[in-house]
């Protein structure tokens, strides 16, 4: 059989799901497992409506919903026209641990010992309180990612 044709009918099993070899489905898990392929950085801002940041009073405002995948590991944001709606990690990772450490060096856990299976949404919430810091993305106490964040004034 021609090698070609044999990768090609390997691979379409594979993604149609008709293949029940052990081997062959470990292999492809492992290539899933403990891979972070995009953070994605989700913020509602508060935008003028005419584009300029005016000091009038009658100023219209207008909410719009942006998102940045993160690059260079560090999400900037503004607390003064952004509000952090939720941190989305893409992947595949097998007993994930997700630490949030502030800037006074607190650490809270926002997910231990769970498997991620394509996306996982950290939302900002009272009791964690995202703001600067890091998070950090484990599997088995291995470090996979570190995102900093930076949280300022902008305007």
């Amino acid at each position: 059989m021609n090698k070609k044709y044999l990768i090609i009918v390997i691979t379409s099993l594979i993604f149609m799901g008709g293949c029940k070899n052990d081997s062959l489905e470990s292999a492809t898990t492992s290539l899933k497992d403990n891979e972070i392929t995009n953070v994605v950085s989700y913020f509602k801002k508060l935008s003028a409506v005419d584009g300029n940041w005016d000091s009038g009073e009658n100023e219209d405002f207008k909410d719009i919903i942006e998102l940045h995948a993160v690059k260079n590991d560090t999400i900037n944001w503004c607390y003064d026209t952004q509000n952090l709606l939720k941190i989305e990690i893409l992947g595949y990772v097998s007993d994930a641990t997700i630490l949030y450490i502030d800037s006074n060096n607190a650490e809270k856990i926002i997910l231990e010992h769970t498997t991620i299976n394509g996306s996982y949404s950290i939302v900002s919430t009272s009791s964690n309180s995202i703001s600067a810091g890091k998070i950090i993305i484990k599997s088995n106490d291995k470090v996979l990612k570190q995102i900093i964040i930076n949280y300022e004034g902008c305007l």
